[in-house]
């Protein structure tokens, strides 16, 4: 903060730009002063943040950030009766913010009485937002008493401007979610989204996220040439070898991550998040270390679900039901990349089966029972920490390690 106040004072000097100027001005003592206290106004919070998020993701994976209008609106309300920012100012200092770096936030949500929490910070970020479009991971968080008007708004930004921003999230899902793995009820309620596919509640847990993978794809692989070996002929029989797969893999992870946290903290801390987080103050331990925060529930990348599901209802439906062609004439023709001799009429009946994403209830029904076992299977076991193991579908440069192993 104070390298930023120096190099923004130094620039303030060297322009004869009157705004750039003031610019520069603003931003010095904006850092100076939240360099020795807590933030008092809204661009001094917006800083304070900002210099928080790239210091936190420099010194490791970070963890998410809140609810933004929850966070914000002291500050833009105190600003705002002191005659010190309007709405106008207060969103384009955010749309600079979302310019500057994309965020992992969240809008919208509940207050702790059930209420609906959106407030006048809620439409700002989201017309922040709408003013300068392109890719940012925010989210809102809808509820059934949600605003309806902030909730058409959402959807209106969402369909203009094309990048699938904000992410619209249930926020009684997750909170229920959450509730069903062990959170107290109040810190339950502070869930916010966090993104790509994950949320949590800041401050109050460790969720070692994007850093542990099961490629899905894989146990399934394993258990075709299984079933071949086996003369397999039932399509129960074959989902059993399938599920132990999986069992197998999960088993492997567990075993890794247990043997990795015993170095966790001495080796690779979350320092900068110690520092905002319940906890490793007061037991003068950093986060990753065994019961630092309240809550330790590793997260695991589940990818190649879309693989997996339309492979097995193709399986099910090609090899059990019709009994068309033989779980070995399929294993074959995927080695060969379809390439054998009479193979095309194969390709093609497979090619065009149904295919999950096209409302099509069989085969999506197919992803349900394949994400469903997963969540199970790994729910069923513990980290050394305590907490059982949550998965999220997430296909996170996931197409890099998909391959057949």
């Amino acid at each position: 903060m104070e390298r930023h106040h120096d190099k923004a004072k130094k620039l303030a000097a060297e322009t004869d730009d009157p705004a750039l100027k003031e610019s520069y001005e603003i931003v010095a003592e904006n850092c100076f002063n939240i360099a020795y206290k807590a933030p008092e106004t809204y661009h001094e919070a917006l800083q304070w943040i900002m210099l928080y998020m790239i210091v936190e993701r420099i010194n490791g994976h970070g963890n998410g950030y809140g609810r933004f209008d929850q966070l914000l609106i002291p500050f833009y309300e105190k600003d705002k009766a002191a005659g010190r920012i309007d709405r106008e100012r207060a969103r384009e200092l955010l749309g600079e913010w979302y310019l500057k770096y994309g965020p992992h936030l969240s809008y919208g949500g509940r207050l702790q009485d059930g209420s609906d929490a959106t407030n006048e910070m809620s439409w700002i970020g989201l017309e922040a937002y709408d003013m300068v479009g392109g890719y940012n991971q925010f989210g809102v968080q809808w509820h059934a008493d949600m605003d309806p008007a902030f909730w058409l708004y959402c959807n209106d930004v969402v369909a203009r401007h094309g990048c699938g921003v904000p992410a619209l999230l249930n926020n009684d899902v997750m909170v229920g979610s959450q509730l069903r793995t062990g959170f107290d009820e109040a810190h339950a309620k502070e869930t916010s989204y966090s993104g790509c596919q994950w949320y949590c509640v800041p401050g109050r847990e460790y969720q070692d996220q994007d850093v542990n993978c099961i490629v899905l794809i894989a146990p399934m692989q394993r258990a075709i040439e299984i079933a071949i070996k086996q003369g397999v002929e039932e399509w129960d029989t074959f989902w059993g070898i399938c599920c132990h797969e999986v069992d197998r893999t999960g088993e492997v992870l567990v075993d890794f991550k247990n043997e990795a946290y015993k170095y966790h903290a001495p080796l690779w801390p979350e320092m900068i998040t110690s520092l905002c987080s319940y906890g490793p103050i007061e037991k003068g331990r950093d986060m990753t270390d065994f019961d630092a925060v309240d809550y330790n529930y590793p997260s695991v990348n589940i990818l190649g679900v879309p693989n997996v599901a339309d492979s097995m209802y193709a399986i099910k439906r090609g090899v059990f039901d019709e009994k068309k062609y033989t779980l070995k004439q399929l294993h074959d023709a995927c080695e060969c990349d379809w390439t054998g001799e009479g193979e095309e009429e194969l390709r093609q009946y497979f090619l065009n089966l149904p295919k999950f994403g096209n409302d099509l209830d069989e085969v999506d029904a197919m992803a349900v029972q394949v994400s469903e076992q997963v969540r199970e299977i790994m729910e069923a076991k513990h980290s050394i920490k305590g907490g059982h193991f949550r998965v999220s579908l997430f296909q996170f440069q996931g197409h890099t390690v998909a391959a057949p192993i």
